[in-house]
């Protein structure tokens, strides 16, 4: 049997989704999703989540800061679901979009973002794959563009792009543009 918590516990919850996953797509990528009408941060997604007002389940006996935790859209589709240890995050977590498709998959040690992530669109193609340190991107980054093309592969130091990155246009063209050698987000030299 499974108990709701008072709304205010959800909303804690949520107001912790909402700062484990920020990530920025530059100008160029982000007018490039806007033109094929793509979701672009991963925040658009809380935010999307949000506007659902999300409930809040967990198992009986529960205690509510601890515990596995199922959240779920006003549609009655999943919405999230992992284990909280002391109120926070902890271990594999997974959020799906009100249609039941997944959206994010990824790990957490107390409450910070860890580990390798995964996103997905609305349609079931991969957005993106890296691997997080401290909440932050770090290493090599890939994005696809929703209809399962290739769009960046790049390199990220402390959430920073740093490093070689390639980035194609949605005819598979490799973009000259933005393609190079970043130093702390900034474009330094062609490849």
């Amino acid at each position: 049997m499974r108990r709701t918590l008072k709304s205010t516990v959800g909303f804690t919850l949520f107001a912790a989704l909402v700062g484990a996953c920020r990530h920025e797509v530059d100008a160029a990528a982000r007018a490039e999703h806007e033109r094929v009408g793509a979701a672009v941060t991963i925040d658009a997604h809380w935010r999307e989540l949000g506007a659902n007002s999300p409930r809040m389940q967990t198992e009986k006996n529960a205690a509510p800061q601890n515990g596995a935790v199922t959240t779920w859209h006003d549609s009655g589709a999943k919405a999230s679901e992992g284990v909280l240890l002391d109120g926070q995050r902890q271990g594999a977590w997974s959020f799906w979009y009100s249609d039941g498709g997944l959206r994010w998959q990824g790990t957490f040690e107390r409450d910070v973002a860890v580990d390798v992530e995964r996103a997905w669109y609305a349609n079931g193609q991969q957005h993106y794959e890296g691997t997080l340190q401290a909440g932050k991107r770090s290493g090599t980054y890939r994005f696809w563009y929703d209809n399962g093309m290739p769009e960046r592969e790049a390199e990220f130091v402390d959430d920073v792009q740093h490093g070689k990155c390639r980035r194609w246009d949605l005819d598979g063209h490799l973009d000259a543009r933005e393609t190079g050698l970043y130093e702390r987000g900034r474009k330094i030299a062609e490849l």
